[in-house]
């Protein structure tokens, strides 16, 4: 079977997966950090795309433990 992951997270609506992160996390602080989170911007090969959909795939800095 063959799927197409990366398509089906690229259109992921920003507002429906907001509202379903607010029903279950009532907390004000991680909802505006989750907000933020998906109304990103980013650096694609030089010119600054605000993202209307969809969501990262993987984190741009490696964290040390």
């Amino acid at each position: 079977m063959k799927s197409d992951v990366k398509s089906y997270y690229a259109s992921i609506d920003h507002h429906v997966l907001f509202n379903q992160f607010s029903d279950l996390v009532d907390d004000k602080y991680l909802q505006r950090i989750v907000w933020q989170y998906l109304k990103r911007t980013e650096d694609i090969n030089g010119h600054y795309i605000s993202i209307e959909k969809g969501i990262s795939l993987s984190c741009p800095q490696q964290v040390e433990t």
